[in-house]
């Protein structure tokens, strides 16, 4: 299934989420249908640096098999980002 403006919505809703937790995330979105989360950590020194990141490709145009590619980076994304929330206790 093809994601669309709902999907993105709510990504950018738990990507907010995630912020107003532990501002921890960010995000990008540009014209061409590309998202991207940076989830960010720190390593053992204290710098903070890239956890995890996601592209998630929102367009209309993609094959069947683009389509389930980015349904499947977009579900582990608000997977990761539901997890972040509720380790903050949100």
């Amino acid at each position: 299934m093809s994601l669309n403006i709902e999907d993105m919505v709510y990504l950018l809703r738990k990507a907010m989420a995630v912020r107003n937790a532990n501002n921890k995330v960010h995000c990008d979105c540009h014209s061409d249908g590309w998202v991207t989360v940076w989830v960010f950590g720190k390593d053992s020194n204290g710098e903070r640096q890239i956890e995890k990141s996601f592209d998630i490709y929102f367009c209309l145009c993609e094959t069947e098999e683009d389509k389930e590619e980015s349904r499947e980076k977009y579900d582990r994304c608000i997977t990761f980002l539901e997890q972040l929330v509720n380790e903050a206790g949100h």
